[in-house]
């Protein structure tokens, strides 16, 4: 299923369980009384974290520290004015004149925080709607290339490992933030436009 679907998806199902009706609790009296009152301390913040199903509790300064980390003048500048009807127009003049659009880790030990913002119905939705479909055919494509994590465990099932060996994992910080626009919209275009 395509990434922008399955967000689609998420987000639906988010609302429907935000609008549903809790089932009762299963705390003890005690156990209320202690998230109550960590919940009242304004030095502690409490949040969900985006993956594994837990719970984070933070010191209020840490956290501030870390949200203002991640406003890095090197990717995110401050802005005068809210640009939103400039780029509805620029959106509603690429759909007239081109005719696109119209078919309808919470292990790591810092706890890194990252902002996680649903554009669904943002004024650049379409444009992303139409692209993921462009892009779909060009993703998956590799050896290395693992779906999730259980086509991972799939891939990794006939591996042998000698003694000596290790597994190693990275991840990049950031990863789209930092990504050159100009380089990825250049391997785009050569992707998509063949020289010769």
């Amino acid at each position: 299923m395509p990434a922008l679907k399955t967000e689609e998806i998420r987000q639906e199902v988010a609302r429907v369980l935000k609008s549903a009706k809790p089932p009762k609790s299963n705390l003890t009296i005690g156990e209320k009384k202690a998230l109550r009152s960590i919940k009242e301390k304004s030095e502690i913040v409490v949040l969900p974290a985006d993956k594994g199903n837990t719970t984070v509790v933070m010191e209020r300064k840490e956290y501030d520290d870390k949200m203002m980390n991640l406003l890095d003048p090197a990717t995110y500048r401050k802005i005068k004015r809210d640009p939103t009807d400039k780029i509805v127009r620029k959106m509603k003049e690429l759909i007239k004149s081109t005719g696109i659009l119209r078919t309808t880790e919470d292990s790591k030990p810092d706890v890194p925080l990252r902002p996680i913002v649903s554009a669904i119905n943002s004024p650049t939705y379409q444009l992303a709607k139409h692209l993921a479909k462009i892009l779909s055919p060009f993703t998956g494509n590799t050896e290395s290339y693992d779906r999730d994590s259980i086509h991972f465990v799939e891939s990794v099932k006939g591996v042998k490992l000698d003694a000596g060996d290790m597994l190693v994992s990275f991840d990049v910080e950031s990863l789209f933030t930092r990504v050159p626009v100009k380089d990825a919209v250049e391997g785009l275009r050569r992707k998509l436009i063949p020289e010769g």
